[in-house]
């Protein structure tokens, strides 16, 4: 990154607001009430009334689905010095604990319907955070709470004003209502939520951490933040362990951001975007986040991808849009909407491979050329490879990599070996200053993830010809199920959990691609504790500790044994041959 830019723009927050363009220009819009709207005025405004609002040095977690005001948020927890992380709405109990714990998450923003398990996983996890009620910030004018209801301003902190004081936390919660301290709620067996619904109304609100906006100068409130601090932890599956933390700087995000950028001042029309991928993700966060506002692109947002995807990208002129092939595949399901999709002159992709049927199919939906731009990369680094503006790649590749990333294939892995045309294929190895610093408070995982040199072991095997990068294969146990990372470790933790579970071991299975016939999905050996063990216990077992996708396809088989290696390590290899000739038991 050019010193000049880090000088003008030192952190996230200055980068992201730095954009020449109309300041009232609508820039994220809600698809489905596209009169909902935020301007970059009005995300100045939202941030700075944020300032104070969380302790310094805190992780900050959004639990929401994709909603406009989401990258205002994520702003607003830079600005007071904190880390954001996110986390999936479909998360249970039990992966919320394991994100919030090994994040220290001291504050949660979260919505109703999500409350009871974020109230579980908080209280499990020992962290003590703070629960705090989402409300929409666009609805109303932009005023503290303290100021709607003629309240006192004599509580200060950092400086500005503040409607709670540092000791009203999570085990002193304010009520609205009656003006009343609330004792810590407790664990309510069986899920009472009807109890769970009055507590969720007594937490402290957004509109509870405003100060007024006019009150702050955002620029001095945030000037000293190092680019070197951490900005996010995201949370990452890995093919061995648990789901880790990575930890990236505003320098490193900053840098990607920069390097992804399209040539879009030579493209010959309007850049209009419709996401429908979550905006916590490495894949989208870049661009929902931080890119759209700092660009000014008008972009919608989706809670999620449904059938009026289509329909939406008629209607809003969407010329750009981002998805898994899993998204394509429906798509090219649903001829009769063909003539909906028009508009659209780019499709970028990513979390999994597009087969060449699927990208035949997808291109002959369109009447004039489209570009399917692939996108790799990992959540350690965000974005590795793409294809910029106005090159077309049709080779099969997953792009070239972008500005500062230095890609090579490891000549001395055990995986180093030759396709059958002769290509020398090896791990690809990645380095870079868009990489992540560390793994959060895990040393031993940090020092695993990379080279004496610092190159990043991405666990795919593939080569590099002519500037592009080829994948062959993907980390040895990584499943991917519809375009999801599924880590077998991570089902694995959860089986032995189980008092009927001896042994177990978890692998893919299935036809690994994203057309018609796929379907890769996880496959547990179990080694039974006693009998009258049955798969239906065993999947009730991993349904109450995980999401849905994760558990949905997994296919359970009971084995005498787990063959292992004399350092105790699982022979997958013979297990997946010994399944595939029928003798696994």
């Amino acid at each position: 990154m050019s010193d000049k830019i880090l000088k003008e723009c030192p952190n996230l927050v200055a980068w992201t607001l730095s954009g020449d363009y109309d300041l009232d220009k609508p820039v994220l819009l809600d698809a489905d009430k596209p009169d909902r709207y935020i301007t970059r005025r009005k995300t100045h405004e939202i941030v700075a009334a944020l300032t104070g609002a969380f302790t310094p040095d805190s992780t900050v977690c959004l639990h929401l689905p994709n909603d406009i005001l989401y990258p205002a948020l994520t702003l607003g927890i830079l600005a007071n010095g904190c880390r954001w992380t996110g986390t999936n709405t479909a998360y249970t109990a039990a992966e919320l604990e394991h994100h919030f714990r090994i994040s220290d998450t001291k504050y949660v923003i979260t919505i109703g319907k999500h409350y009871e398990v974020v109230h579980r996983a908080v209280n499990a996890s020992g962290t003590n955070a703070e629960v705090i009620r989402f409300v929409d910030l666009l609805d109303g004018p932009l005023l503290p709470a303290r100021l709607e209801k003629g309240l006192s301003q004599s509580n200060v902190t950092n400086g500005v004003q503040r409607s709670k004081s540092e000791k009203q936390k999570r085990d002193s919660i304010i009520c609205e209502d009656c003006a009343q301290p609330v004792p810590d709620i407790p664990e309510i067996p069986g899920g009472d939520l009807g109890t769970l619904d009055s507590k969720f109304g007594s937490l402290r609100t957004l509109r509870d951490l405003l100060c007024d906006p006019a009150d702050v100068d955002l620029l001095s409130v945030i000037k000293n933040i190092s680019p070197a601090s951490d900005a996010v932890l995201m949370q990452t599956s890995g093919t061995t362990g648990l789901p880790k933390m990575a930890a990236r700087t505003h320098r490193s995000l900053i840098n990607e951001q920069l390097a992804i950028e399209d040539n879009n001042a030579d493209k010959p029309y309007e850049v209009r975007r419709l996401y429908c991928t979550p905006v916590f993700h490495a894949f989208t966060l870049p661009e929902m986040g931080f890119n759209a506002m700092r660009l000014g692109q008008t972009s919608y947002f989706m809670k999620r991808y449904d059938d009026t995807f289509a329909q939406k990208i008629h209607d809003f002129q969407i010329t750009e849009t981002m998805g898994a092939p899993p998204m394509l595949r429906l798509l090219v399901k649903n001829p009769e909407r063909y003539h909906l999709l028009q508009s659209l002159r780019i499709i970028f992709f990513g979390g999994a491979a597009l087969g060449p049927e699927l990208r035949t199919m997808t291109l002959a939906m369109f009447d004039r050329p489209l570009r399917l731009v692939p996108v790799y990369g990992m959540t350690e680094g965000g974005w590795f490879t793409t294809i910029k503006d106005p090159e077309i790649d049709d080779t099969g590749s997953v792009g070239r990599p972008i500005a500062e990333y230095e890609i090579r294939m490891s000549a001395t892995t055990d995986s180093a070996t030759e396709l059958s045309d002769g290509q020398k294929v090896g791990e690809i190895l990645v380095r870079g200053p868009q990489m992540m610093e560390r793994y959060y408070n895990n040393s031993v995982a940090t020092q695993d993830a990379f080279t004496p040199d610092g190159w990043l072991k991405t666990g795919d095997i593939g080569y590099l010809k002519d500037g592009k990068v080829y994948l062959v294969d993907r980390a040895k146990d990584l499943i991917k199920v519809n375009g999801w990372q599924v880590a077998p470790a991570e089902l694995e933790d959860v089986l032995m959990r189980s008092a009927h579970v001896q042994d177990v071991a978890v692998f893919g299975v299935g036809a690994d691609g994203d057309d018609q016939a796929s379907d890769e999905h996880p496959m547990a050996c179990v080694v039974a504790r006693g009998k009258g063990v049955t798969v239906e216990m065993i999947k009730k077992h991993l349904a109450g500790c995980l999401t849905g996708y994760k558990v949905k396809h997994c296919e359970v088989r009971f084995v005498k044994s787990i063959p292992k290696s004399p350092a105790g390590k699982i022979l997958k290899r013979v297990m997946k041959e010994k399944l595939a000739v029928g003798i696994l038991v």
